[in-house]
């Protein structure tokens, strides 16, 4: 039990950390409602998915000491949020109000599937992860309560951030900077996608 809930401490810390999933909750839910936040809060679980089934395979190692892959992982992954960036500094309000729910939705799921799944930092993370605690020598069913655990954890703390910024309060207060926010999160994303390629 007490290895469980320390490698549900050392997960919630990364998550927690602000990064380009943070960031594009938070936009994603701002710009287009707390249902949007929480269909991105469910693609970002399901990249995490996609993260600890390779883990679990044992695949992580092949990427991380392929620097060819890796590298090219780091370059769409810096693409991808740089496109993000640009869309944040030229969408407006009343573009997304004409989109069906649905397709916002739909839209935002894939976003925040993409962001995450294609995010290196993710893959060495998880890699680290599985490196140090999770190894081989720990029962399999240990491994994936850890990962039901994993994946419940990042759903939840991203779908917190939906309904926190999206709460009536706060978003009467955020809606007049609205502008400025979509501006500062856009350049928050494209020095993201800079770190990310040249880190």
């Amino acid at each position: 039990m007490n290895f469980i809930f320390t490698v549900a401490l050392i997960h919630f810390l990364g998550v927690a950390s602000p990064g380009p999933d943070f960031v594009l909750v938070i936009r994603n839910a701002l710009n287009k409602g707390k249902q949007a936040g929480v269909a991105t809060s469910l693609g970002i679980m399901l990249g995490v998915l996609f993260h600890l089934s390779y883990c679990l395979l044992g695949l992580a190692v092949i990427i991380k000491t392929t620097p060819v892959l890796f590298f090219t992982l780091k370059c769409i992954c810096g693409i991808y949020l740089c496109y993000l960036g640009v869309t944040s500094f030229i969408q407006e309000k009343q573009n997304q109000a004409k989109q069906s729910i649905s397709s916002k939705n739909t839209n935002s799921i894939r976003e925040g599937f993409l962001c995450n799944l294609l995010n290196p930092k993710c893959t060495l993370f998880f890699w680290s992860l599985f490196a140090v605690l999770l190894t081989p020598e720990i029962p399999f069913y240990i491994q994936l309560i850890c990962c039901a655990e994993m994946l419940l954890m990042n759903f939840l703390w991203f779908s917190f951030l939906s309904f926190t910024v999206t709460h009536k309060n706060i978003r009467n207060r955020l809606e007049r900077w609205q502008f400025w926010l979509n501006r500062t999160m856009g350049a928050v994303l494209i020095l993201l996608a800079i770190g990310i390629i040249f880190g």
